[in-house]
């Protein structure tokens, strides 16, 4: 794959997307319409010849990857309590679960990192769309603040509680942030929805309720009362639908009401309707896919909607970011370890033995290393919940697994080939008849031995393979002459 990140950037344009998470109170997932989504979806009309309103997979194959960082922030009490404080667990999995939905498209997040903010004020924060509510002065805070925001992420603020509103975002603003309740926002369901809204994507039964604006059932373009590419959330596959409040059978994701669109005429709610992440069905419980009309459109507006104000540049990264730890660091030398590299989850990784004495890991760019395909020294799925346990071994490589028809990336990357640690004990074989066969004397070593500065000159001569094990399983063998 070659991948020219700067004509991606150069040629992106974004509209600034602030989005807001607000609780999901204990029956969250039930069907009582006050804990809804209170996203003001955009009614401006589409610009022109910004969205091809496109619903195959050939036009959505031609993106290439795109990376976010993101940010996370818990908001505690003054004296920094939380009935819920935020864990770095919980972001892991807000960030595994967006990549595992939006990776399916080439759009990729980076975890940047958590940390807290102590404002009882803001341990709940109340939602109300007018400039008098606690999102507004919330706002101000941050203006007042400036070290609570990452300026290099999208920044996510979690308070213990909020209210008025089960989530909402604002897509129109500077003011890049999400804020979500802190037992509840973790919902893939919720995070994933609202990243939808942050990409450019309108709630599913946008305008449902305009007798002027409503989107009509049909979806047959020569039909008179077709309005899909410009009504409701204008795409082309995914249904007209209302909010289906009291009307989802959420044990088999099924519509079972009898809505009409403005024209009076029968909704046509299937399974996938109901399981769409932008509508309430997905946001709920049932969420499991956006379409492709939908993923097309996200593209679109990453790809289209940022030369206007360049808003979204601060935050975008690139692909050999994801081949980097988020925490810990490699041991390069010396007589102690270092608190070991760990990665983000929500991909599949496969780390492949290679070799090229790389102390610390190579470039990205250097491809030149030699490395064995089918020798994995460790794996792991994108659905991983150990994060703990997801380094990078010792002698190996990355292979990122790509979530576009299994496809890999193109190659392994970041060699990582050490052996600047003191081995753990090993063997030393001296050929007895000088040449390389069965003959052989063999001599354990303890730590000590075989790390000695004089193993070599204490040996007489002759011809010698020492071999040095380590602890992570590696094993080196250098063969020598010695001579008086």
């Amino acid at each position: 794959m070659n991948i020219n990140f700067k004509s991606i950037i150069m040629n992106l344009k974004f509209y600034t997307l602030t989005f807001l998470f607000i609780a999901f109170p204990l029956l969250l997932f039930s069907q009582d319409p006050e804990f809804i989504c209170g996203t003001e979806d955009d009614p401006i009309a589409d610009p022109v010849n910004v969205y091809s309103y496109a619903i195959d997979d050939i036009t959505l194959e031609i993106y290439e990857p795109v990376v976010f960082n993101v940010y996370f922030w818990g908001i505690n009490q003054d004296d920094g309590s939380s009935e819920h404080p935020l864990t770095e667990r919980e972001t892991l999995q807000m960030i595994a679960d967006l990549n595992i939905e939006f990776n399916k498209f080439n759009v990729f997040f980076k975890y940047y990192g958590f940390g807290h903010i102590n404002s009882t004020t803001f341990y709940k924060i109340y939602y109300d769309p007018h400039p008098t509510s606690d999102k507004w002065d919330f706002q101000s805070f941050l203006n007042n603040n400036p070290e609570y925001k990452d300026e290099n992420a999208f920044n996510v603020y979690i308070p213990f509680d909020t209210d008025g509103a089960t989530a909402w975002a604002e897509t129109w603003s500077s003011r890049m942030k999400i804020i979500g309740n802190s037992e509840y926002v973790k919902s893939k369901f919720v995070i994933i929805h609202e990243m939808g809204h942050m990409l450019g994507l309108r709630h599913t039964f946008h305008d449902n309720d305009d007798p002027e604006y409503c989107e009509h059932v049909t979806r047959i373009p020569t039909d008179g009362n077709f309005n899909a590419y410009d009504a409701g959330d204008r795409v082309f596959d995914t249904a007209a639908t209302d909010e289906m409040w009291g009307d989802i059978n959420f044990d088999l994701c099924l519509y079972d009401g009898f809505g009409q669109d403005c024209e009076s005429t029968p909704y046509v709610i299937n399974e996938v309707d109901v399981k769409n992440y932008m509508g309430y069905g997905g946001l709920r419980l049932c969420g499991d896919r956006f379409s492709t009309g939908q993923q097309i459109r996200m593209r679109e507006h990453i790809v289209d909607h940022t030369d206007i104000d360049g808003k979204f540049y601060p935050y975008l990264n690139d692909v050999p970011s994801l081949y980097e730890p988020y925490k810990g660091e490699y041991y390069v030398d010396g007589p102690t370890l270092t608190d070991k590299p760990l990665f983000q989850p929500g991909f599949y990784y496969a780390f492949v033995k290679c070799s090229g004495n790389y102390p610390a890991p190579s470039d990205y760019e250097d491809i030149s290393f030699p490395y064995t395909f089918n020798t994995v020294l460790a794996s792991y799925e994108k659905d991983e919940t150990s994060y703990s346990t997801i380094t990078h071994p010792n002698h190996s490589a990355i292979l990122i697994k790509h979530l576009i028809g299994d496809v890999f990336f193109p190659q392994p990357r970041k060699c990582y080939d050490n052996f600047n640690l003191a081995a753990t004990g090993g063997l030393v074989m001296k050929f007895n008849d000088n040449v390389l066969n069965n003959n052989v004397t063999i001599m354990p070593q303890d730590s000590t031995s075989i790390n000695s500065q004089n193993l070599i000159n204490d040996l007489p001569s002759g011809l010698y393979k020492i071999e040095k094990t380590y602890n992570d399983g590696a094993v080196e063998e250098t063969v020598i002459i010695k001579e008086q």
